[in-house]
């Protein structure tokens, strides 16, 4: 940013931004790169002419940064004092009705390309075009689009087939992979991510994955393309085949954070909270950076491990990357992890330190009194919640009546379920149900709990359970 504006302090000195317009362009251009949108604005609004070139390089600097609303308003400006959109121009403005779902603008921003015949000319242009039906979950305009293309490429058909992907047209994919092939397009290692995250979640993993695997290896993409490894690791991780992702996780060229955070979190899932500690450590080793999904997975992992030296180095290195103030995900696994392993002095005390707290942090804490017998503790902190304008959900109710019924608190206990009843929670939720059932039993008041029960649509152990 400084050598950008010492070139504009020189052209300045040398008077090249009056005498050469283009010059001008550059600037704007370069600033709109360096998401220095303000001065942009400022070296457009000194050009003496605003032309296309000129128009666009401003545009395309707000788009890049995500100004939406400042793109549409320079689009309208632009025609208001007589320059003509071109390729460039449709492309950016198309992005941005894909941003925001404006379907109704994209269609007459569609026309205005039929009307200059750019459809056909420029395949830059049908490509964001199709793209935009297809994010705004209009098919059937994508497929018109798309058959009137000249010359569709593998892009083209990456578009179709991830718009397919995003709207959960699953049935449609394969036969979108199939065409695809059939028309003589070799598939990339994009299509391959929408075509392994389709079959993935319509069956888990299945021969088809294993032949789409397959097919990578053979092609040499998983070594070249990080994002794709990543998303077979991911796969394989979280249907519980930890073999096989430890496999593709081993065979990529780059083991990002992403990798890790995959392996990481498949091994927490099903129960490998030791082995998911030791990627941990071994990631940094490598000298890969943890992120804040890192934390809060080996945060989780342990509080299931139980492991008090280090519960404190991970609380110590939260606090070391400053991720504790700035990331409630963080601060809220911190807790639950202290919470968990009964250590909630600790808990309490990071509880404390956040600067936010929402409806999770408080479950987390009122649940960890809970469940290590501080029944008290935990209805006073309802109360606090509730003091500090934070709204209780379902998990929360079943914490605090669990407290009254271990305390035998009828009186809070009814309180409870005068608030459930209003707020609609216990209306087609049966775990609620049984939850006041169970209270209602330990606090002696089988009336209140036989009234429940006959409203209840389904009898499970946990209600039977209670009435023995």
């Amino acid at each position: 940013m400084d050598k950008t504006q010492k070139v504009h302090c020189e052209f300045f000195k040398q008077g090249f931004v009056e005498k050469y317009h283009v010059l001008g362009t550059v600037l704007v251009d370069m600033y709109g790169k360096c998401a220095s949108i303000k001065t942009a604005e400022e070296v457009f609004h000194e050009l003496l002419v605003w032309d296309i070139i000129a128009w666009n390089a401003f545009i395309s600097g707000c788009s890049r940064h995500g100004l939406d609303k400042a793109v549409l308003n320079c689009f309208e400006l632009m025609q208001l004092v007589g320059n003509t959109p071109d390729v460039a121009t449709f492309v950016c403005i198309l992005k941005v009705c894909c941003n925001t779902g404006d379907s109704n603008k994209g269609q007459g921003i569609h026309a205005e390309i039929i009307k200059q015949g750019l459809l056909e000319k420029s395949d830059d242009v049908a490509d964001a075009l199709l793209e935009m039906y297809a994010k705004c979950d209009m098919f059937e305009e994508a497929k018109e689009v798309f058959e009137t293309m000249q010359n569709p490429s593998t892009t083209s058909w990456n578009v179709l087939i991830a718009g397919y992907s995003q709207h959960g047209h699953n049935k449609e994919i394969p036969k979108c992979f199939e065409q695809m092939q059939l028309s003589g397009f070799s598939p990339d290692a994009f299509t391959y991510i929408s075509i392994l995250k389709t079959y993935n979640s319509v069956a888990g993993i299945t021969e088809k994955n294993q032949e789409i695997h397959a097919q990578i290896v053979k092609l040499g993409f998983l070594e070249a393309c990080t994002v794709l490894g990543n998303v077979l690791v991911d796969i394989y991780a979280k249907n519980g085949l930890l073999a096989e992702a430890r496999k593709v996780f081993e065979i990529l060229l780059v083991q990002d954070v992403i990798s890790w955070n995959a392996l990481i979190s498949g091994y927490i899932q099903h129960g490998k909270n030791q082995e998911a500690i030791n990627c941990f450590y071994w990631m940094q080793a490598g000298s890969v950076l943890p992120d804040a999904f890192t934390f809060g997975c080996i945060l989780k992992a342990c509080g299931s491990v139980g492991v008090e030296g280090k519960r404190k180095a991970l609380h110590a290195q939260t606090i070391a990357d400053h991720l504790l103030g700035k990331d409630l995900v963080i601060g809220n696994a911190l807790v639950d992890m202290y919470a968990k392993c009964g250590a909630l002095v600790e808990a309490q005390l990071v509880f404390n330190k956040l600067e936010t707290r929402d409806t999770i942090s408080w479950n987390i804490l009122i649940s960890g009194y809970c469940v290590h017998g501080n029944n008290e503790e935990a209805l006073t902190h309802f109360e606090h919640m509730e003091m500090d304008k934070i709204s209780p959900d379902v998990p929360t109710f079943l914490t605090v009546l669990k407290a009254c019924g271990n305390l035998g608190e009828a009186h809070k206990g009814q309180k409870i379920h005068v608030r459930v009843v209003m707020e609609g929670f216990l209306e087609g939720n049966d775990i609620l149900s049984s939850a006041l059932v169970d209270m209602y039993v330990k606090c002696g008041m089988l009336f209140g709990a036989k009234d429940i029960i006959n409203k209840l649509q389904i009898w499970d152990i946990v209600v039977w359970n209670s009435l023995l």
